[in-house]
């Protein structure tokens, strides 16, 4: 849903939107999967691209309370 009503109207910009989805498939994954263990190695590059999802919606919700 994240891509049909916020990537694709861009207002999330399409890498955003890969990121959200690599990362949901991940939880998924871990999740639902026997004997899934993410190291540091293949957590730590996640952080920032997460810090810029995170402040991008919170940039699109704060536009929504104003709108409001």
């Amino acid at each position: 849903m994240l891509s049909l009503h916020f990537v694709k109207t861009d207002i999330i910009d399409r890498d955003l939107g890969k990121f959200y989805s690599y990362i949901f498939d991940m939880r998924h994954t871990a999740d639902y999967s026997d004997y899934i263990d993410y190291d540091q190695n293949q957590v730590m590059p996640l952080i920032e691209p997460s810090k810029k999802l995170i402040n991008k919606i919170s940039e699109i919700l704060s536009q929504n309370q104003s709108n409001s």
